[in-house]
């Protein structure tokens, strides 16, 4: 069976997990190998990244590109797919939240009257603009309002789902910690919340991710639009 390559760049390391995984139990007949040009192995090892995580770190590292996918092809590794994830309330963000000097006013980009596709929309024409110069095929992976919206989707299956992407991060992360509160509950908690910071356990997401079915994803794509557009783009990425 021959190898798959995949390069991904993403906003932090629970955010790998879950692409990993959903591309994994998409094609269960492929054989994949995961570039991870951000986080790197180094920096999801450490839990540390020098520039700090999140869709700013995702910009800086759009805008050099280039160079890694060079240096890639330098190791003979050449790119099958290129994954970009952002979540979805980057359309309602300033650049300079994520502390970025740029001429740019394509950002915000977002109405919150607007429908969860137009929103999406209106933020992959953003994200393609960070892509000037890269050839190589490439799927934007964009969660709204962000990729716990299908984390919990999967989850917390008894939850109705058809809320989740009228949800705030927030509201969402809140919703997921007071399920978890009790002992029994405790193999699922994703996300604890202290001092008002909220942290994220990347060996549960891990463990959790590895145990769902495709069914359980594909049921998430019936209804939420965004896992629907990704599950689609995917299958249209990654060819026999």
């Amino acid at each position: 069976m021959s190898e798959y390559h995949i390069a991904i760049v993403a906003e932090g390391p629970t955010d790998i997990v879950v692409i990993q995984n959903l591309v994994m139990k998409s094609f269960q007949d492929k054989r994949f190998v995961f570039h991870k040009l951000s986080p790197t192995d180094e920096e999801l090892s450490s839990g540390r990244k020098a520039e700090g995580f999140g869709w700013g770190s995702v910009y800086k590292v759009c805008h050099d590109l280039i160079t890694k996918m060079k240096l890639l092809e330098e190791a003979n590794a050449l790119i099958d797919l290129l994954i970009i994830h952002v979540d979805g309330d980057v359309a309602f963000k300033r650049y300079s939240e994520a502390h970025i000097r740029t001429i740019l006013t394509d950002l915000p980009c977002g109405n919150k009257e607007w429908s969860v596709m137009e929103n999406c929309d209106a933020l992959q024409t953003v994200v393609a603009g960070w892509l000037c110069g890269i050839s190589v095929p490439r799927v934007l992976c964009i969660p709204y309002i962000c990729t716990e919206t299908w984390v919990a989707a999967l989850i917390f299956p008894e939850f109705n789902q058809g809320d989740f992407e009228k949800m705030e991060e927030i509201a969402l992360y809140r919703k997921m910690i007071e399920k978890t509160r009790s002992k029994k509950e405790k193999l699922r908690r994703l996300i604890q919340e202290r001092n008002g910071r909220f942290k994220k356990n990347t060996r549960v997401y891990a463990s959790l991710l590895a145990q769902i079915t495709l069914e359980s994803w594909q049921g998430v794509c019936e209804k939420l639009e965004q896992a629907e557009r990704f599950d689609r783009d995917l299958k249209a990425g990654i060819r026999e």
